[in-house]
């Protein structure tokens, strides 16, 4: 049988029955092994020596390593979460846990993988014995990307969303407050984008948001800048670690480069823009927002195409 070395353990097992089993096992793209007491391997099947040979250990005697050394190596050397594993397998081997599961990433320089990795008390032997295994979840793990991805992400302009907003917001919040720097908001609001629907049609208002969140996308430049489709006409700028007065020359040149812009044959779109910022002292950031769109109306009643900065409250740096 390739790959086994239960010996006496398994005196009981026909070679038939073993036979089969071993077919079995072999068939099957799940990497399983079994491991004694003290974590040493007795059995691997072809898919647990395929995964070695593509990950650098072709030619490793499986039959004479220990798995809990090899966990303990790599937690001392790579990944941390190997001595969790570790630890884990143990307390199923002492009788701790029934069985465990952990699912880990493993990637590599061509591709992102993740696996399941599961470990359970193999029934009817003594002294006992454990049964390991390794399942590619990569699929799945794409896919579950995928869809949070469309969760936090407007479909037509590619921009995160508000839930994306508030996630990253309530992050570079906190930083912010702990570092006592300030957070600025820019509002931008396209002018007259009913009209220009109406003029032009939905298809060319889909080419005026997408040409416009292409251009605030490329000002969102650093980590804690975050480029946001609020909704409707409306685009959200979050700028982490600025001061006022150089969100306001963002808003400005941004709001230059809109008016720049040709969209197509439909002529040039502009856009009126609010800009609000101070140095977080609490967890409410909502009088961000409501400065910065108040800041907003002024600039459209004060004729739009132009940006206005919010009228800041007392700063409480303590």
């Amino acid at each position: 049988m390739p790959g086994f070395d239960i010996n006496s353990e398994l005196t009981d097992i026909e070679t038939g029955q073993m036979t089969f089993c071993t077919s079995i096992l072999d068939s099957l793209d799940l990497q399983i092994a079994v491991i004694n007491e003290a974590g040493e391997i007795l059995y691997v099947n072809k898919a647990w020596i395929a995964f070695g040979n593509e990950n650098g250990l072709d030619g490793m005697d499986w039959l004479r390593s220990n798995y809990l050394d090899v966990c303990r190596a790599e937690g001392i050397h790579d990944d941390p979460s190997m001595k969790d594993i570790a630890a884990s397998i143990q307390a199923v081997i002492r009788g701790e846990m029934e069985k465990f599961e952990y699912e880990y990433p493993c990637h590599c320089p061509m591709e992102q993988r993740w696996f399941m990795m599961q470990m359970a008390l193999l029934g009817g032997f003594s002294p006992r014995l454990f049964v390991i295994s390794h399942l590619n979840i990569t699929q799945r793990k794409l896919a579950e990307q995928a869809v949070a991805s469309l969760s936090l992400h407007d479909p037509l302009t590619g921009l995160p969303n508000r839930r994306y907003f508030d996630q990253f917001l309530n992050a570079e919040w906190q930083r912010n407050m702990r570092d006592k720097t300030p957070v600025s908001l820019v509002i931008f609001d396209i002018d007259y984008f009913k009209s220009f629907n109406d003029t032009f049609g939905h298809l060319a208002g889909d080419k005026c948001l997408t040409a416009i969140a292409s251009i605030i996308r490329e000002v969102a430049r650093r980590a804690t800048d975050l480029a946001v489709r609020w909704g409707g006409e409306e685009f959200v700028l979050l700028l982490g670690n600025t001061p006022l007065d150089d969100a306001i020359k963002i808003a400005e040149e941004t709001r230059l480069l809109v008016q720049r812009t040709q969209m197509a044959d439909l002529g040039h779109c502009s856009v009126s823009a609010g800009v609000a910022s101070f140095v977080p002292w609490d967890n409410h950031y909502d009088s961000l927002l409501a400065l910065a769109d108040e800041a907003l109306y002024r600039a459209k009643a004060g004729g739009r195409n132009r940006v206005e900065a919010a009228t800041m409250p007392a700063i409480k740096l303590a």
